[in-house]
Formats: structure tokens, C-alpha cells, sequence
């Protein structure tokens, strides 16, 4: 008698499409640089349990990862990790401990770019006092703190280049000010 046995094989996860900050057809753009959006990522063959998935964003950790399944399409939520630029995300699917299936790199993510708001430096003069973007007349031996505001100024490693000099060793107090 022919035998009944049935195999069926795992697939290497597929992303049809990201969501969650401003959707732009299959990808999602403007995401603040701090993280901390909820993300929906949809596609194929991503398992049966949120246990078995990671998600990457930029090879950082998507958190609180969440799975639902219908109709043959695989839906997972997860909140996104701080980061600047255009993002590649991965999803790996964890068959044991050593085996993985895992899914190519797609470029569905892009942070929101920088907004300065203001420009600080104690020995500088604003152009007109009722903007705070433009300033004058500053030292050029490269002395005190230029203090730079905004919004989407991303993590730490920023490159902050006044005039034509990169500024040595910027620090982030916020997503939202560095200090040079």
C-alpha cells in the first residue's frame, strides 16, 4: 500500500510591505529617529509563533514583536529601534537552535531627515534677534559650545560640519540637541 506521509518544508520568510509613520506605497518614511513607533510588517511564511521570529531594523532589534496570520498573509508588529537614514529591514524565522531561515535585506524604512531649530554659541551674535538660525561673528579658534536644537537629530555618531570644517567629537544631550 502507497504510504500517506506528508512533508511540508519552511519557507524563507518575504516582505510584501512595511507601515506605520508616513506610508509611501510598500514602505514607510518619516519615522522619528528616536524609535519607539509601532511598525507593521507584512508578508509570507513568517511561522506561526512571534517566539520563533526576530525582526532587525538596521541590524538593531525591532522590539515587542507581535504575529497574526490570515488568509496566507503573516502580519507582525514590533515597536522600532532609534536610527537615522534609509533602514534595511531582516526577518529571521528560527526553526531550533541551529537552523534559521532568514529573509533578504529590504530597504522598506527611512527615518525622518534632521530639523534644526535653533543655533546657540555664547560669543556669537544672531543676524536679526527674532531668528535663531542664523549667527555671526563667532571665535574662530574653535572655542566653547555650539549648541544646535531641533528634531530628528538622530543618535549618537552625528557629523555636524559648520562652513566647510567638521566639528570634532559632537555630543548628543537628546534625539532633539547636540553639542559641539
Amino acid at each position: 500500500a502507497q504510504g500517506l506521509d506528508h512533508l511540508v518544508f519552511a519557507s524563507v520568510p518575504t516582505v510584501l510591505s512595511v507601515s506605520g509613520c508616513d506610508d509611501l506605497e510598500s514602505s514607510t518614511v518619516n519615522c522619528s529617529t528616536s524609535g519607539g513607533v509601532i511598525i507593521t510588517v507584512t508578508g509570507e511564511s513568517f511561522g506561526t509563533e512571534a517566539d520563533s521570529l526576530e525582526v532587525y531594523v538596521m541590524d538593531e532589534t525591532c522590539g515587542e514583536v507581535t504575529l497574526s496570520s490570515s488568509n496566507g498573509v503573516d502580519t507582525i508588529t514590533c515597536q522600532l529601534p532609534a536610527g537615522t537614514g534609509l533602514a534595511s529591514l531582516v526577518i529571521r524565522l528560527n526553526l531550533n537552535d541551529d537552523e534559521y531561515y532568514q529573509s533578504a535585506q529590504y530597504l522598506l524604512i527611512q527615518y525622518a531627515p534632521p530639523s534644526i531649530s535653533s543655533v546657540f554659541h555664547s560669543s556669537c551674535e544672531y543676524i536679526d534677534e527674532s531668528d535663531s538660525l542664523h549667527i555671526h561673528n563667532c571665535p574662530r579658534a574653535g572655542t566653547g559650545s555650539l549648541i544646535i536644537t531641533g528634531t530628528n537629530l538622530g543618535t549618537e555618531g552625528a557629523v555636524v560640519i559648520v562652513g566647510s570644517s567638521v566639528c570634532a567629537n559632537p555630543m548628543h544631550t537628546s534625539s532633539s540637541s547636540v553639542v559641539y
